[in-house]
């Protein structure tokens, strides 16, 4: 055989053991990440992978980030691909839970006025563009968190700010809405044909406290809704009106 067969050959059998080596252990490792970033951007904190590995409904997050703003402020854009690293480790952990749109908006784009609605700030650059860097957060029950604007200064907190949100959607704390009506003996009868379908749809999502006439104090309550009351004692009407004070 002529050296320049053998090379060949051994050549050929090199790269087919390193394609068989692949194939064996690919199916071993395809779990597992190697973190060698300089800041290990990969690793989520025990607390965090614990909280998005044990929620009990889905949670969308979408996060708004302008692209093409970015190309001039190198400092958000790094921010940005630091928050596209987590979000990703984050669902990851989730067990399909975490879901993750990710939306440019463009100036004068549709995108753009969806940001505006959901609440976000835009950083107004030197430019005519504005710059957003936000995340709006929804549950399965129609709740919403939005962080405006994700600070490159608030860097540290990244992963506590939106933990925190994605906790606090997988676990909405249930709204109380206090009634006070002269009618409460038919409203407070789910289902009856004389009571509203708002009360209905209201009480699929919030607990409904029907007032007693005689009532002399009003629970911790989100809401307060009056419908066709009876005439208010002096310290009902007192009490109505704290509440309007210190709640709205």
């Amino acid at each position: 055989m002529g050296g320049r067969s053998f090379i060949l050959i051994a050549g050929l059998a090199l790269v087919t053991g390193f394609i068989a080596l692949q194939l064996i252990i690919q199916p071993l490792v395809s779990g597992i990440r190697l973190d060698v970033t300089q800041d290990r951007l990969h690793t989520l904190s025990d607390g965090a992978r614990e909280s998005v590995s044990s929620l009990t409904e889905p949670v969308d997050l979408t996060l708004y980030y302008s692209r093409q703003a970015g190309l001039s402020l190198p400092r958000l854009a790094a921010h940005a691909r630091q928050i596209d690293v987590l979000l990703d480790a984050l669902v990851a952990a989730s067990d399909g839970k975490l879901r993750v749109t990710r939306v440019d908006p463009e100036p004068f784009s549709l995108a753009e006025d969806a940001a505006i609605s959901a609440g976000l700030i835009p950083l107004e650059t030197r430019g005519a563009d504005r710059a957003w860097l936000g995340v709006e957060g929804r549950n399965a029950l129609g709740d919403r968190i939005v962080i405006p604007f994700l600070s490159p200064s608030r860097e540290a907190g990244l992963e506590y700010e939106l933990v925190r949100m994605i906790a606090a959607l997988d676990q909405p704390k249930t709204r109380r809405i206090i009634v006070i009506s002269s009618l409460s003996s038919v409203l407070a009868s789910p289902g009856a044909p004389q009571r509203p379908r708002v009360l209905d749809d209201l009480a699929r999502g919030a607990e409904l406290i029907f007032m007693p006439r005689d009532f002399a104090s009003l629970p911790e309550a989100d809401l307060l809704l009056m419908i066709h009351p009876w005439p208010l004692t002096a310290r009902q009407e007192w009490l109505v009106d704290q509440f309007i004070l210190t709640t709205g």
